[in-house]
């Protein structure tokens, strides 16, 4: 993660929100792809209600092409 999102206390806050957020909702994605997670500048400022909904909105897209 890149240190244009602030200290690292705030790059393991994100990196811990992302992480949980994926840990909840793994087995919505499609299985035998990798993903890589890139933090804006306004990473730090989001909250896990937005993140977990970003994260929905993802695994709603790749579902029907991921999933039989």
């Amino acid at each position: 993660m890149t240190k244009k999102v602030g200290n690292a206390v705030r790059r393991n806050a994100v990196k811990r929100r992302v992480r949980e957020v994926f840990r909840h909702r793994r087995g919505e994605l499609p299985i035998g792809m990798d993903f890589v997670f890139v933090a804006k500048r306004n990473a730090a400022r989001v909250s896990y209600a937005e993140v977990l909904a970003d994260f929905d909105a993802l695994a709603g897209q790749l579902a029907p092409r991921g999933r039989p």
